[in-house]
């Protein structure tokens, strides 16, 4: 078994994706009414959980490290000071103090709040080959923050990005084909294709993306195995939403042997991350377990348990 990765969502994911990251895409997989999905099935959650995941884990703006050392001296700075830095090095054209202006304007780090201003660095940052800016910059236009809203801006900034492996970028792109936005058609070949490129590249996201698209047979022929292994990649990674999608095809038998305590497992690391579905889908089980059960589920949790390093050991 695989041991459990903690997902690291990373103070560094774009203040303005932890912010706002695809909110407006919320819903974009969402079952058809006449999917033919079992019983069990419809238990199984959207995609859009893992757009909530990214919100849950960054409603508030993470804090940017607000003190930096300088080699060879090793002298703290002050946050003025490193505006200061960032600002000078945007001005000769630096596409990360570019990217980092962004972020603060967007947040209120070190400067005053101010979308527009994000805007423009974010548009300066991406004009010089920045693809996490360009995701940013996408996203903006996507809830018409600091720019006038368009879809369409919105998807050429994402595909900007996308086309240059970065993986929120596909991602995004992705969730705009599985709504349609811009043409009201969906694009389900389009949106397993770029859930497929962020997926390859080890994105959790994108992972749990291509499984919802095998679970519903969007864009292919529904493959309930492949939606299970691609569910685990990301769970592994410790996506909760994916965690708690994993769970639920445990506990159906839908894809993988039913399995009430793998389901649980995996239900109780979601838990363990605030995911309020995994949390419940525990408890339900925690409720009826016998003491064999439940030994048993300790074992597996332990199991998953990252190693101590041989240096911690000793």
């Amino acid at each position: 078994m695989k041991r459990f990765r903690r997902f690291n969502f990373a103070v560094g994911l774009f203040l303005v994706h932890a912010c706002a990251a695809l909110t407006w895409t919320a819903g974009c997989s969402k079952e058809p009414e006449e999917s033919g999905l079992t019983a069990g099935e419809r238990d199984i959650q959207e995609p859009v959980a893992m757009a909530e995941a990214m919100e849950e884990a960054g409603e508030e703006p993470a804090k940017m490290n607000r003190e930096r050392t300088l080699a060879p001296t090793n002298a703290p700075i002050t946050p003025e000071q490193y505006l200061i830095e960032l600002q000078a090095r945007a001005k000769g054209g630096d596409s990360e103090a570019l990217f980092k202006l962004g972020q603060y304007a967007y947040a209120g780090n070190l400067s005053e709040r101010n979308f527009t201003v994000a805007a423009d660095y974010f548009r300066r940052a991406s004009e010089a080959g920045h693809t996490d800016a360009m995701t940013s910059l996408g996203t903006m236009y996507g809830e018409g923050k600091g720019v006038r809203r368009s879809m369409i801006e919105a998807g050429r900034w994402f595909k900007r990005a996308a086309e240059r492996d970065n993986p929120l970028g596909q991602v995004s792109l992705a969730r705009m084909y599985l709504r349609g936005l811009g043409n009201g058609r969906p694009d389900y070949a389009r949106a397993l294709h770029w859930h497929q490129r962020a997926a390859q590249l080890g994105d959790a996201m994108g992972q749990a993306g291509l499984a919802s698209q095998h679970l519903l047979g969007q864009g292919t022929r529904k493959d309930l195995v492949r939606a299970a292994e691609w569910y685990r990649e990301a769970a592994d990674q410790g996506l909760a939403s994916a965690q708690v999608n994993l769970g639920t095809l445990y506990r159906t038998g839908s894809g993988v042997a039913r399995d009430e305590v793998e389901a649980c497992m995996w239900f109780s690391l979601a838990a363990r991350q605030n995911d309020p579905t995994g949390r419940k889908a525990r408890d339900a089980f925690l409720r009826k377990f016998d003491e064999a059960q439940i030994a048993d589920l300790d074992n597996r949790l332990k199991a998953m348990e990252p190693s101590e390093p041989a240096s911690a050991q000793q």
